[in-house]
């Protein structure tokens, strides 16, 4: 992540707070770790010039919603404990709520706030260049990007041609033999 932005105070607590709620737990791709991708998300999102650690912060927690028992209010909580002002904290995780819920509606994708589009857009690259998609999951996936760069990609347009070049080099690999 940018200096600036991964060594902001509230970038700092949420990686705290994920480290915590994750704590020893890995995806279902073997190996990979809640926390390696929510990093490597966070580290894209801190590499956008039109982005703040708000965020990044968002982009850290993303998992935490969907992946853990802790819901909106505990994570709101969690957030001001650590020194998030109320409102920042709020913000957070209604960016992390947002982007959860355009993750599984395409109708609310479609009225996402450019933030969260700009969140969903990087995740989408981190997950292809990753290497852990498994192979009879990425018809499936792929698909799901170029509904993603269709819906998402005039929040970024950088981002959006970096999501479809990844994409379509997914699509152009040749199956090992």
């Amino acid at each position: 992540m940018t200096k600036s932005k991964s060594d902001h105070p509230l970038v700092r607590s949420a990686i705290r707070i994920a480290e915590v709620s994750h704590a020893g737990r890995g995806r279902t791709s073997p190996g990979t770790m809640y926390l390696t991708h929510s990093r490597r998300v966070a580290e894209v999102v801190a590499s956008c010039d039109s982005v703040t650690e708000i965020d990044v912060a968002a982009a850290m927690l993303l998992g935490v919603l969907t992946d853990t028992p802790v819901g909106a209010g505990e994570l709101t909580s969690r957030l001001i404990a650590s020194g998030a002002d109320a409102g920042v904290a709020e913000t957070v995780v209604g960016l992390v709520s947002e982007v959860t819920e355009a993750f599984h509606c395409e109708d609310k994708l479609a009225s996402a706030s450019d933030r969260s589009k700009r969140i969903m857009l990087c995740d989408r690259i981190v997950r292809l260049t990753s290497g852990v998609m498994p192979s009879e999951m990425l018809p499936t996936y792929l698909a799901a990007c170029d509904v993603v760069f269709d819906t998402a990609g005039d929040a970024d347009v950088l981002l959006a041609g970096w999501l479809i070049h990844e994409v379509n080099k997914r699509r152009n690999e040749r199956p090992e033999k």
